[in-house]
């Protein structure tokens, strides 16, 4: 994710796993997400911003069939971080998502009938299935 403001600075999933780059640097925001290490004093008031109010209605996504255990903490962390409404992964990556985001407000989406919808509706019903046994709260599905 070069570029993003963030880096890894560790191989487990803690809010200290990754970190904005701007950490450190009093007054200056590079990384454009007034993340918790750059958000300013008055934004710590709780009082949510419109930041946070389109945050909210946010379902992050990551749909590539190349995605990493790792791709997927980080989605999670930053969904975590930012204060987005879900994460939605493929049908495999439900329980690693589930499991690192126990205990948010963030839910778990994944996919049926995902990308084609070309399956029977038996199919896609066993797929959400399956993703609700493991920890999914929302469910796309391809008609």
């Amino acid at each position: 994710m070069e570029g993003s403001g963030l880096q890894s600075i560790a191989d487990t999933t803690t809010e200290e796993t990754f970190a904005c780059q701007a950490q450190g640097r009093e007054g200056e925001y590079p990384c454009g997400w007034e993340c918790n290490c750059c958000r300013p004093p008055e934004a710590e008031s709780g009082v949510a911003t419109a930041r946070d109010a389109v945050a909210a209605l946010i379902d992050h996504t990551l749909l590539k069939p190349e995605a990493t255990r790792e791709d997927i903490r980080r989605l999670c962390w930053e969904a975590r971080r930012y204060g987005f409404a879900s994460v939605c992964v493929n049908p495999y990556w439900v329980s690693c998502a589930a499991a690192e985001l126990a205990g948010s407000r963030v839910k778990v989406c994944s996919v049926a009938g995902f990308p084609l919808g070309a399956g029977t509706a038996a199919i896609k019903r066993a797929e959400a299935e399956a993703a609700v046994r493991e920890g999914a709260r929302e469910i796309d599905m391809v008609i």
